[in-house]
């Protein structure tokens, strides 16, 4: 096969069964690959109402038909399972090398399954596949197991054929929030990937991959390659990406009211978060510029301590500002290394940093409110890097009240009351990234309808100020048709909720094929360089709106596995109330606006825009719930037939 590399491998942990099938090319036409194929086998094979952390649920891992090919910018390796933290089937995603390994092995998809008897990691060579012990590594931290199989398979460097995927003492705990980490770098699996592999008793997975991939039409794939190539190395804000990462965007966060203290009450002052968390600190103790495979950008980090009490530490950071806006800004008299040094805590024990400062940010204004003291939590929950440090590592070992919070959000409303619940700020059950209060963009909005929770679609509109002319050719540069982009702008006004629709198509499309959506590669992507890439590659021709669609297709069939699972829109959809009170930024009060700042959106003009955004969809606009029509043209008549006897449409 072409672009693909043409099995998926199973692997049952409980057994040791592990058989290799034929990857078939009805799945490929309907769903492409990566997260196409993911969720179409997640669908099939982990029925509704499984408990994500018993033997029953699914890991299931795939890598698209660009992945470890010449295309710039296509890393990126996905996985679905129910997770933990939400209870939703959600699609994640992961940069570095994971996903060019296991295509190089001769697997475009894993699927996992049952629960070892004993601690175990798998390893994948080309044809060899071994459950392995992992006595040895089994209470280490990420780091130290992850170098640990480097000694044992040798380490080949960050973006070769050879990756490890590991969890930390959090994932082998079982904490509901726990991440994976590929190659001790990228992050993959908010929402409890890693719980689900330590419920697995899986530590690790390695691969070691020689057999490369192959495309159809050599020639007309590198003149395509060659020629964004081209583009890539004259675009006048490359060395910017490359410098700085993701925060080249940050004086523009910093400006809106983006970055966000005391649980999302506050936003940091525009100055401080400039001066303290911005690029020049970040340069200042950036060592070196790491790029995934295939990148020309280079936006991750290798990140060195000069001075002080953690002069030394090295840290691998895999987002350019995630020292900066998960911790470092919600410490007291913080700074970024405090920033980094929490951060690093964090990924060691292979926890989501996220949800750590979330807990972090809620418990202080619990014990200000008076609702907790330290007598009930074993300690003060102050905004200091002591306090991070300490619910990290309480947390990862389920020690005293960390048992509580690892078993996340609900558990902790059962233990402090359910008056509580209304001062967590979450979606799904997960802690946000972006606050529409400050920019109601596709990123805001999207946290609302992704089924993860955690971040919306990220486009052009993760900064303010671009003009509904750029907007209106971002959409048509992604697939929207253009009645689609008259309904966005429709009597003068902009509808995110439209917009949005289409960013989350793009979005798909890119997962299925193993594209990264950072806009210092993705910019260079249309919706006919992606048909392009796929034809040549694949020998399979598509058109731009064939891609579209597919991403189009899985959207709805993970909106239509969640709904089976019990929830309702009115769940899926829930709004944190926190959002509706004002943000304080700068002796102002933010509530939440249009893009532009035009149009003040309230509670049930919120509500509305939800209802254009089923509409938008194809679905009931009452019940959220895609209709007959819709599924029936994208090809999922069995999926409306499950829904149907559900009595859900």
């Amino acid at each position: 096969m072409y672009g693909y590399a043409g099995k998926i491998l199973y692997v049952d942990l409980s057994t040791g069964e592990i058989k290799a099938e034929k990857l078939s090319r009805k799945l490929i036409e309907r769903f492409l690959g990566g997260a196409g194929i993911n969720a179409k086998l997640a669908y099939d094979l982990i029925p509704p109402r499984t408990d994500p952390l018993g033997v029953d649920n699914k890991i299931i891992i795939g890598a698209g038909p660009l992945v470890g090919t010449f295309a710039p910018g296509t890393p990126k390796v996905m996985a679905i399972t129910k997770l933990p933290q939400t209870n939703t089937f959600a699609t994640c995603s992961g940069g570095g090398a994971f996903g060019r390994a296991l295509k190089y092995a001769g697997y475009d998809h894993l699927v996992i399954y049952g629960r070892a008897d004993r601690p175990s990691y798998l390893e994948i060579t080309d044809d060899s596949v071994e459950i392995k012990s992992a006595e040895d590594i089994w209470g280490k931290t990420l780091d130290e197991a992850t170098k640990y199989l480097w000694r044992r398979y040798g380490k080949y460097g960050y973006g070769t054929c050879c990756s490890v995927l590991c969890i930390g003492p959090a994932g082998e705990k079982m904490v509901k929030y726990a991440l994976t980490f590929i190659d001790e770098f990228w992050h993959l699996g908010r929402g409890g990937l890693g719980a689900v592999m330590g419920s697995k008793n899986l530590k690790a997975i390695v691969v070691r991959g020689t057999k490369g991939v192959r495309v159809a039409d050599p020639d007309k794939f590198m003149e395509i390659a060659k020629s964004m190539l081209e583009r890539i190395k004259r675009d006048p804000i490359r060395e910017d990406f490359t410098k700085y990462g993701i925060l080249v965007g940050w004086e523009e966060w910093a400006k809106a009211g983006q970055i966000f203290v005391k649980n999302f009450r506050e936003a940091l002052p525009s100055k401080v978060a400039v001066e303290v968390f911005g690029p020049k600190p970040y340069i200042s103790l950036k060592k070196a510029a790491v790029a995934c495979p295939s990148c020309q950008e280079g936006c991750k980090a290798i990140m060195e301590i000069k001075e002080g009490p953690y002069a030394g530490l090295v840290v691998p950071v895999a987002d350019a500002m995630a020292g900066n806006l998960t911790t470092g800004c919600k410490i007291e008299d913080g700074d970024l290394v405090k920033g980094l040094v929490a951060y690093w805590e964090a990924k060691r024990y292979g926890i989501d940093m996220f949800d750590a400062a979330g807990l972090m940010e809620y418990l202080s204004e619990l014990y200000e409110r008076g609702f907790v003291d330290e007598e009930k939590l074993g300690f003060v929950p102050e905004r200091t890097l002591e306090c991070f440090l300490k619910i990290t590592r309480d947390v990862s070992e389920r020690r005293g009240f960390g048992d509580v919070m690892a078993d996340g959000w609900e558990r902790l409303f059962e233990e402090l009351g359910s008056e509580t619940r209304k001062y967590a700020v979450l979606y799904k059950g997960a802690t946000p990234v972006f606050d529409p209060r400050a920019i109601l963009g596709s990123e805001a909005f999207g946290e609302i309808t992704n089924p993860r929770g955690h971040e919306g679609p990220v486009s052009i509109t993760v900064i303010p100020g671009r003009s509904p002319q750029t907007i209106a050719r971002y959409m048509k540069r992604i697939g929207a048709p253009d009645d689609a982009i008259e309904r966005a702008f429709a009597n003068n006004r902009f509808n995110v909720a439209v917009y949005t629709k289409y960013t989350e198509d793009w979005l798909y499309a890119l997962d299925c094929l193993g594209v990264c959506r950072r806009e210092g590669v993705v910019r260079f992507y249309t919706i006919e360089t992606c048909a392009e890439l796929y034809s040549a590659a694949t020998g399979i021709d598509v058109s731009p709106q064939d891609v579209r669609r597919a991403g189009e297709r899985v959207w709805n069939l993970e909106r239509a596995h969640n709904l089976l699972e019990g929830f309702t829109a009115e769940q899926l959809e829930a709004v944190p109330d926190r959002v509706f009170e004002p943000l304080l930024f700068e002796g102002k009060e933010l509530r939440i606006r249009d893009y532009f700042g035009k149009e003040a959106i309230s509670r049930e003009k919120l509500k509305q825009l939800i209802r254009d955004y089923y509409r938008e969809r194809g679905w009931n606009p009452d019940t959220g719930v895609p209709t007959r029509e819709k599924l029936t043209e994208l090809g999922l008549e069995d999926v409306a037939r499950d829904l149907a006897e559900r009595g859900l449409m």
